[in-house]
């Protein structure tokens, strides 16, 4: 009969723990606690139900947190998977005097070898027992008590005629060879005992190198050299290496493969490759990491990784999951050396020194390999667009030169500092065959140089524009300050210096499909006086020079000069208003321009006359006419045509004749800042008890006086916008007279409200004559109480730069800027009065007839005489009690001092006829006789009606030499002026 036994297992966990119900095998309780580090016992019955038989069963107790008997006592945080524990129970129930079943074991083998493995690593081996008897069997396997060899299951029951698979495991811990006998007990009986023989090999993870100093021959910089090395697994277990070059040398030293797995006894080759950035002796120590490799002997699969992970936990290994990988390092000397550059280039530096923008230079330089390899060679630059190369791209063969031609084309104005790289790749063969090694690793070092360190050229020069500049400006009857404002040559000149726009470099390279120039090029109005029919003609005299550093020509063209004269039988009727008049402008040579060519040196300079007939065609006496004169700064070849390198701006030369009616003349402000007709006063602060008064002048610049009348409606109508607020107020009358050449200065005043631009429209009516509407403009703003006011100040020239024909007196400055002034300070200045005549004497006499000039400039001495040969200075002092700003001229007279007529009435006819030396030592080319004006804010000035003012200077029509001269010779004047 059977006997019931009971037994105990006895755990200790760190959680409470339930435990399941088997079947023959019974536990009591079936689940329970356990306290954390405590244990709890369970009673294992056992019951079975047939005599004279052999049970064994796995129990399964699943060990798991009491948190987690209820999903609603589970988080994501707090959630782990459960422990089993599989402890396997067996038993019989034969009588203890019988005697058991005879077993008949059949295994393939007792002896098992297990594949190589390393230290603390794995290897496993699964044996079949099979069992031929009628009976089961029962087998025990005994444990190794060093803990190297395991089995599992290690007991168990086998039924008759069925087989049973046992996993052996195989764990080193030193590289040596093991081997144990492992008995296998069969039905509780060690006289029918199996021994199995565990055999097996532990090994370390390490390789070996064909040589530990790795010896590279010198190499050129900007080349490869590649040296092979063999890498060997002197072991039977597969390791992986892995090559880690340090980070200062990954840029100079490769390899590949880097990475590679080597199973037992194999080889592999290895391809170092050394590229030196600088000639330098290089010695580099790389380590070689080795650790076992992730394979076995199911197979390199995942699935097959997972299911010997599972299997080594079920065997309980202690170095975990996977086993514990150890890292082995062997280290690698590698030796090379860094010579010259592997290409040169011949020579390394090339200046263009000054030249033209947008045009193409051209320098040929050699490119000269000195390594032993051929070279294929790719030029690259920092400004790709402004170089290009004949032969930049190709090989060099070894120890060989190449002569390549380099291109330069800048676009912008400035200095160029262009380096040229040359980028290198190893050899012709590896283009062609696109096979450097595995990876490129070859190439791809040189690829990643940097462009510093490459072989470098640089390129240099200076691209420039020709500048051309206007120096000074004269004519008939008008100040030099008035002729630069009216003229726009502030506006010409910064023009003049600019940079060419997209528009204007494709104008010179005829590529817009446009005929009319002022669409493209900016416009200058040049105004000249207007004057009655048949007056002398209006002539103003510009001195152009070269401020540039490259020599260039100059040229005016007129409209239609390279149109063919039309033939006889075209229809002149199907030509427009417009045409018809240019045409009789052209007809009738209203507009003179000379020199039309001029050819100017770096420095040098040339005078340029403009010059307007008032002798209109008939039926055209009241027509304002306009010429288009295209200023060209080119290169005229000797063979002829143009090349457009610089400039071009269009002159629109504008003259008008006045039959026998009013004339009034009113001031042109910056034409870079206001159209024509429109004034801008100066900024004014907000807030002012005593706004500063600002003047705008009024001239009757005809032949019969008028009255006028100002329309001020519109200031009216700002005044009440604010709260009728005088923003805005006129101290004059708006009505009154002017004889001819009378010159009246109004007196406006701007208090302004808020920090706002205000603008009015003010209509001057003449009676009988045109009426005129000027556009004012004025800003109003926060003064800031940390800076001092600013005055603006024209930028025009203080020196008189260009001497007139029968000048011989000029001034050491005709323009003084004063500055702000306070109010009721003095403000002096000194000017000297040169005279260049060697025989006459000259008088001076300063004009005070303005009474605005008379109320707050004070001039001393007023007049006097120059002796010949010598000079006069004079003070100019600036004093005012009220807050205004000043801009005006005086004039001052210059005559030659006649002797008495009591001496010699004949010397006195003689000397009333003569003129000033034309051959006086005055000063020629760099000489400088300037002019003065003044413009400060200081205090009251008296804006009145002045009397006729009379004329500055007599100014004939020059007479011009070859181009590029100046004025000199004779004339005829008898006095001549400059103006303050």
């Amino acid at each position: 009969k059977p006997q019931p036994g009971a037994g105990e297992i006895s755990m200790t966990t760190l959680g409470p723990v339930l435990t399941p119900l088997e079947t023959c095998f019974k536990v009591f309780p079936e689940k329970g606690d356990v306290l954390p580090h405590s244990s709890t016992t369970f009673k294992v019955a056992f019951r079975p139900i047939y005599g004279n038989a052999y049970y064994a069963q796995a129990l399964e107790v699943f060990v798991f947190p009491k948190t987690q008997r209820n999903f609603r006592l589970v988080t994501d945080h707090t959630f782990v998977p459960s422990h089993c524990i599989r402890p396997v129970c067996s038993g019989n129930t034969f009588p203890p005097s019988m005697e058991a079943f005879t077993p008949k074991l059949r295994v393939p083998t007792t002896r098992i070898n297990f594949p190589a493995c390393s230290a603390y690593d794995r290897a496993y081996q699964v044996v079949e027992m099979y069992n031929d008897a009628d009976t089961p069997m029962r087998y025990q396997l005994e444990e190794d008590p060093a803990g190297i060899f395991r089995c599992k299951p290690n007991n168990g029951l086998i039924m008759p005629h069925c087989s049973q698979l046992v996993a052996f495991m195989f764990c080193p811990k030193q590289a040596k060879r093991y081997e144990h006998v492992m008995t296998c007990i069969m039905n509780g009986a060690a006289m029918h005992g199996v021994d199995f023989t565990l055999v097996g090999f532990g090994n370390a993870c390490v390789v070996q190198l064909g040589t530990s100093h790795l010896q590279i021959k010198p190499t050129c910089v900007g080349s490869v050299s590649t040296r092979r090395l063999e890498i060997s697994n002197p072991t039977g277990v597969t390791v992986s290496y892995e090559w880690i070059i340090p980070e200062g040398y990954k840029k100079i030293l490769a390899v590949e493969p880097r990475t590679g797995v080597l199973r037992g006894n194999e080889k592999h080759s290895l391809s170092w490759h050394f590229a030196p950035r600088k000639s330098h002796s290089y010695s580099i120590k790389v380590a070689c990491y080795v650790t076992r490799a992730m394979v076995r002997t199911l197979g390199d699969t995942g699935e097959s990784q997972e299911a010997v992970d599972m299997l080594a936990d079920s065997l309980g290994s202690g170095s975990g999951k996977g086993g514990e990988r150890r890292r082995q390092i062997t280290w690698l000397h590698v030796y090379g050396v860094g010579s010259g550059g592997a290409v040169t280039f011949e020579p390394e530096t090339i200046d263009f020194e000054t030249l033209v923008v947008g045009t193409e230079v051209t320098m040929p330089i050699k490119l000269i390999n000195h390594s032993d390899v051929t070279m294929y060679h790719n030029l690259i630059s920092s400004m790709p667009k402004n170089l290009h190369y004949k032969g930049g791209e190709g090989y060099l063969s070894a120890f060989s030169t190449k002569r390549v031609v380099i291109c330069f084309t800048p676009e912008n104005r400035m200095y160029y500092n262009v380096t040229i790289s040359c980028k290198l790749k190893t050899s012709s063969e590896a283009l062609q065959t696109g096979n450097n090694g595995m990876d490129f690793t070859g190439t791809q070092l040189l690829a990643e140089q940097e462009m510093e360190e490459l072989p470098q050229c640089n390129i240099l020069g200076n691209a420039v524009y020709p500048t051309l500049s206007v120096l000074d400006v004269r004519a008939e009857g008008l100040s030099s300050s008035r002729l630069w404002r009216e003229l726009n040559l502030i506006q010409m000149n910064a023009e003049l210096n600019a940079d060419l726009s997209e528009k204007e470099i494709k104008w010179n390279a005829a590529e817009i499909d446009e005929t009319d120039p002022t669409k493209v090029l900016k416009v200058m109005e040049v105004r000249f006086k207007v004057k009655e029919y048949g007056a002398a003609a209006s002539v103003v005299v510009m001195r152009l020079k070269n401020t540039g550093v490259l020599p260039f020509d100059m040229m005016l063209k007129y409209p239609k000069d390279d149109e063919d004269e039309p033939e006889n039988w075209v229809d002149k009727d199907l030509q427009g208003d417009d045409e018809v008049l240019l045409e009789k402008i052209l007809e009738h040579k209203l507009f003179i321009c000379e020199p039309r060519r001029a050819h100017l040196e770096v420095g040098e300079e040339v005078d340029l006359m403009l010059s307007y007939k008032h002798l209109p065609p008939e039926g055209y006496e009241r027509h304002e006419f306009r010429l288009p004169v295209i200023l060209n700064v080119c290169e005229l070849p000797p063979a002829g045509g143009i090349i457009n390198t610089g400039k071009q701006i269009v002159m629109c030369l504008i003259g008008q004749t006045l039959a026998l009616e009013p004339n009034l003349h009113l001031p042109i402000a910056d034409s870079r800042f206001f159209d024509y007709c429109q004034w801008g006063f100066e900024r004014t602060p907000i807030g002012l008890l005593t706004p500063p008064i600002q003047f705008y002048k009024i001239e009757n610049a005809g032949a019969i006086p008028f009255e006028y009348h100002l329309e001020m409606d519109e200031v009216d109508e700002l005044n009440r916008a604010n709260h009728d607020f005088d923003v805005v107020t006129l101290l004059d009358p708006i009505n009154g007279h002017l004889d001819p050449g009378d010159v009246l200065y109004l007196r406006w005043v701007f208090n302004p409200l808020q920090p706002i631009l205000h603008e009015w429209n003010v209509e001057f009516q003449v009676v009988g004559g045109p009426t005129k509407r000027v556009t004012f403009r004025a800003e109003g703003y926060h003064p800031d109480p940390h800076s001092a006011p600013e005055t603006t100040v024209w930028p025009l020239p203080l020196h008189q730069v260009m001497p007139l024909p029968n000048q011989p007196v000029l001034m050491s400055s005709e323009r003084f800027c004063f500055g702000d002034v306070p109010m009721g300070a003095s403000i002096d200045r000194l000017c000297v009065l040169n005279n260049y005549d060697e025989d006459e004497t000259m008088t001076f006499a300063f004009d005070f007839s303005s009474h605005l000039a008379s109320s707050v400039l004070t001039i001393s001495p007023r007049m006097g005489e120059i002796p010949p040969q010598s000079h006069a200075v004079v003070r100019v002092t600036l004093r005012s009690m009220m807050a205004a700003v000043f801009d005006f001229d005086v004039p001052c007279h210059i005559l030659v001092k006649r002797p008495p007529e009591e001496e010699n009435e004949d010397l006195g006819d003689d000397n009333a006829e003569r003129t000033p030396a034309s051959t006086s030592s005055r000063p020629q080319t760099g000489q400088t006789a300037v002019s003065v004006s003044a413009s400060q804010k200081g205090g009251k000035g008296g804006g009145t009606k002045n009397k006729k003012r009379t004329s500055v200077v007599d100014l004939p029509a020059p007479h011009r030499g070859a181009t590029g001269t100046r004025f000199a010779g004779g004339g005829t004047g008898k006095k001549a002026g400059v103006s303050f």
